[in-house]
């Protein structure tokens, strides 16, 4: 009966101490994120029923389409693009450098890395093909599945966005500052449905995994978890009770 009642406290030692962890949030949206990632990427490597509702959904949204909105919505969709996102990293981990703030910068670049890295990489495994239109107003070359604007736009708006509280004070910044990221990131997303270059699906998908790489760079980088099954003080309350 002890062989038996042993594992199971060190297992619940570790839950207790996961709980107490600084970095329990980020570890759990990570988690949460990456079965979220999995489940949708599931459903559409099986054509489950959430491919018939991608292509609804795409090709009601093209009929409301215009010329003028488009041109409003490129416009926002530009600040998801890789051109536009590597090139402020490259801007703001010099200036992180300059600074001395090297940690700082190692965070933006791995959150925003990884996901860039991430997403290429399940693109070519998926390769799923984007949206065929029969009047689409925006092209684009390359695979659907996930939606890198959606995944690379999380990763790094998401990074500036944890900086930025975890160095301020004032919760009224901080719920101001993240009200404006999560709009920005969630319309850069929405823009790409409406044009037509990916399914519901693909960016839902980058969200999830956007949101895996962002927390997982957290907990590399600013407090590693220390995963062990050593006895820690816990066990004498544990065996006590």
């Amino acid at each position: 009966m002890n062989g038996l009642k042993d594992p199971i406290i060190r297992f619940l030692e570790l839950i207790i101490r996961w709980v107490r962890m600084d970095l329990f949030f980020p570890s759990l949206i990570a988690l949460a994120s990456a079965w979220c990632f999995i489940d949708v990427a599931a459903d559409v490597y099986t054509r489950d029923d959430i491919t018939v509702y991608d292509e609804w959904i795409v090709s009601l949204i093209n009929q409301v389409a215009n010329l003028y909105q488009t041109r409003f919505v490129v416009m926002i969709t530009d600040f998801g693009s890789a051109l536009t996102i590597f090139t402020l990293l490259l801007v703001i981990v010099a200036a992180f450098t300059l600074l001395k703030r090297r940690r700082d910068g190692l965070f933006l670049f791995l959150s925003t890395g990884i996901g860039a890295l991430l997403t290429v990489l399940i693109k070519e495994l998926f390769y799923r093909s984007r949206p065929v239109l029969e009047a689409p107003v925006h092209q684009e070359v390359g695979y659907s599945f996930p939606s890198g604007h959606a995944a690379i736009s999380t990763c790094f708006y998401g990074a500036l966005l944890y900086w930025f509280i975890i160095n301020t004070r004032s919760w009224v910044l901080k719920v101001i500052t993240g009200l404006l990221v999560f709009s920005l990131v969630m319309t850069i997303g929405l823009t790409r449905i409406y044009l037509g270059v990916h399914y519901p699906s693909d960016v839902l998908a980058g969200f999830m995994l956007g949101l895996f790489c962002l927390n997982l760079s957290i907990i590399l980088v600013y407090k590693p978890i220390p995963i062990s099954f050593k006895r820690w003080p816990v066990r004498r309350n544990l065996q006590s009770q």
